[in-house]
């Protein structure tokens, strides 16, 4: 199986390793599997559209793709309005419509921060663009993956959002095995997998 994901910097991270983290999490689980990783830290929703066609569109023959945006627009102080980011989140979804059909395609939410540390953003603010995208991802009939709650019910949070930068976003091995967890759930019942 192949797929391919996309989205900022929790998916692009490496947390010291020589490929993302996320990367090796799911091959570790699914060793046939083949991995397309096009993120890009710092992006955010326009960032995403600007680069569709040419960084992610381009990738071809992928089983299923999954997108990881929003925490970047939910920033304060960079922050995208609900209503820009539910506009490019449509227009996300119909770039991805004319490749993908509907069960192909994996949205997951921003995570959830630790408020102590993360300085630009909060629980609460980010729970508003989690039911924007939740409800742009129903309406068109695509798969909504809610990392921002399997994150912030986790009983070891605020543990396992340690990472090498510790700054209450980007966490580390604890938070990618949440993360992975919740993707490889979604490939565990494709066929071709084990």
């Amino acid at each position: 199986m192949k797929i391919q994901l996309t989205g900022d910097s929790i998916i692009a991270r490496h947390e010291g390793l020589s490929e993302p983290m996320i990367n090796c999490m799911l091959k570790s689980q699914f060793p046939d599997l083949t991995i397309y990783n096009t993120a890009v830290a710092g992006n955010n929703t326009c960032d995403l559209l600007r680069r569709l066609d040419s960084d992610v569109l381009s990738v071809r023959n992928v089983d299923k793709i999954f997108v990881l945006i929003g925490i970047n627009d939910a920033a304060r102080n960079k922050q995208v309005s609900l209503d820009r980011y539910t506009q490019n989140l449509e227009k996300i979804i119909n770039q991805l419509l004319k490749r993908y059909c509907q069960r192909q395609i994996y949205f997951m939410t921003p995570p959830a921060v630790d408020e102590r540390k993360q300085r630009y953003r909060d629980n609460q603010l980010i729970a508003m663009y989690v039911n924007k995208l939740e409800r742009v991802v129903e309406q068109n009939h695509c798969h909504f993956l809610n990392l921002f709650e399997a994150l912030n019910h986790h009983p070891d949070f605020p543990k396992i959002m340690q990472g090498s930068l510790n700054d209450g976003l980007h966490f580390g091995e604890g938070g990618y095995q949440v993360l992975a967890k919740l993707i490889g759930q979604c490939l565990a019942g494709s066929k071709g997998i084990n």
